[in-house]
């Protein structure tokens, strides 16, 4: 007993292409974000074939195995069932054979649900879900593509707008900074003026200290000089005096 499942030659990437044509010709995607979402559903479809391609290669390694049992089994009933013309099968043989073909009822029911599987109607089914879900997303991603464009445009209006108020503001702010400027140095002009009298005022009155203590000192050097002189004075005056006293005596 052999299995033989047929797994439709084109792969459904080159099905998605076919149906993709029309559309391709009336639609332009230009738009990088719809070209990698196609690109993701092209990589996924890809996915797919190869999965089946994996699976369609189990499937023959599962028939040629099948093929080989049964091949065995048939081999096996020929020797268990050659004697049957001399003897009748006894009751160890009857239930061997009914072991072995309950198996291969089994094996067949499993390949039956792997076939159903890998039928050709299911992955039409798909190719055509992944084809819907493509054009899906794409009317998504040209819906998304208007919506940025209308929401730069605004944000182009907004930045507009709010430059020229930025602008606005930004005389403003250099008109106060100009008048705080002026403020800042007229008030500035008058505290260092308002200093540097105080300044002089101060170096005037020490300049005048300093006058009278110098004179002070002039006067208590005079006083000084004549304590020293008067001596030499009285000396003087003396012999004045005695050279007069002799004069008038030689007379």
């Amino acid at each position: 007993m052999s299995v033989v499942i047929d797994v439709p030659r084109a792969s459904a990437l080159d099905r998605l292409k076919q149906q993709n044509e029309p559309e391709q010709s009336q639609q332009q995607l230009g738009s990088p974000e719809t070209m990698e979402l196609l690109t993701s559903i092209l990589a996924a479809v890809e996915a797919q074939n190869t999965r089946i391609a994996t699976l369609t290669e189990q499937q023959k390694k599962l028939a040629g195995f099948v093929k080989v049992m049964d091949e065995e089994t048939t081999r096996r009933l020929e020797r268990i069932t050659a004697p049957a013309s001399t003897s009748s099968p006894s009751s160890d043989v009857s239930a061997r054979i009914a072991s072995i073909e309950s198996r291969q009822n089994e094996i067949a029911s499993t390949l039956g649900e792997f076939a159903q599987s890998l039928n050709s109607e299911s992955l039409n089914a798909a190719s055509r879900s992944l084809v819907a879900e493509a054009q899906k997303n794409r009317t998504a991603t040209a819906s998304a593509i208007e919506g940025l464009k209308a929401q730069v445009t605004a944000n182009q209006k907004l930045v507009s707008q709010v430059g020229g108020a930025v602008q606005r503001i930004e005389k403003r702010t250099e008109e106060r900074v100009e008048k705080a400027v002026e403020q800042v140095a007229g008030e500035a002009s008058a505290t260092m003026t308002a200093s540097l009298d105080a300044s002089n005022a101060r170096a005037e009155r020490i300049i005048a200290a300093t006058a009278k203590l110098e004179a002070r000192q002039l006067w208590s050097a005079a006083a000084a000089i004549c304590l020293v002189l008067l001596p030499v004075a009285v000396v003087v005056a003396g012999l004045w005096m005695g050279i007069a006293g002799l004069i008038t005596g030689v007379q």
